[in-house]
């Protein structure tokens, strides 16, 4: 789906409005648009900045926000070193930066926080916190629920490729509340007497019917 969103993929069928206009079927990211998926493509060979000067120059931009970019996302410090030395999480800002020289309307992230540290995290989770307070939709795929809980109001959890669950955050939360564990064992019977012994935890209990998907240890 992100693909789509970024001109990175065409669909099989059907037809895709962003932003209020419809999209070919040609690799292209729609005007307004930017992201990555899988990473940020960057040159290694090249410093911070020239990755972004680079950018700048294929998207027919002026180079007055590169300062600016770098500076939101916080690598304004080694902006002259080269992008091979950089950890995935310097890479992942620097990424964020170049999608920022754009001035984004719809902002697309998949799995923004990799690779960052505590105060990464936090300095990364401020940028998109503004940038959605400005007016810029922002779409993320993340497996961590802290990126969920902190960034996002409305959640789409896939499985299979298929939509398990579409809403509010909120919803998501109440919904959760109660969960329903499945243990896989050699002795059902003896599980199910564990579980009803004194100071048992009274959430934990065995689905009936259901098949068992972790082994008790031996």
């Amino acid at each position: 789906m992100l693909g789509l969103l970024l001109g990175l993929a065409v669909a099989d069928s059907g037809s895709l409005e962003i932003l209020g206009t419809p999209v070919g079927r040609a690799l292209a990211a729609p005007d307004g648009v930017a992201g990555f998926v899988d990473g940020p493509g960057l040159y290694p060979s090249l410093t911070a900045r020239q990755n972004l000067a680079a950018l700048t120059r294929l998207r027919g931009l002026g180079t007055a926000g590169i300062a600016d970019a770098l500076d939101q996302v916080g690598v304004t410090d080694v902006a002259d070193d080269r992008v091979r030395g950089f950890s995935l999480g310097m890479r992942q800002r620097l990424g964020l930066a170049a999608a920022l020289l754009t001035t984004p309307r719809l902002l697309v992230l998949d799995e923004p926080s990799n690779g960052l540290d505590p105060a990464g995290k936090k300095h990364v989770y401020g940028v998109l916190t503004r940038l959605a307070a400005d007016g810029t939709a922002v779409v993320l795929s993340s497996h961590r629920m802290d990126d969920v809980e902190t960034l996002c109001s409305e959640v789409t959890i896939l499985a299979t490729g298929r939509v398990a669950f579409s809403g509010p955050l909120t919803k998501l939360a109440a919904e959760s509340r109660e969960l329903d564990y499945r243990l896989l064992t050699s002795d059902p019977g003896d599980a199910r007497g564990r579980l009803r012994e004194p100071g048992a935890a009274e959430p934990l209990r065995l689905v009936p019917g259901a098949r068992l998907v972790q082994a008790l240890p031996g």
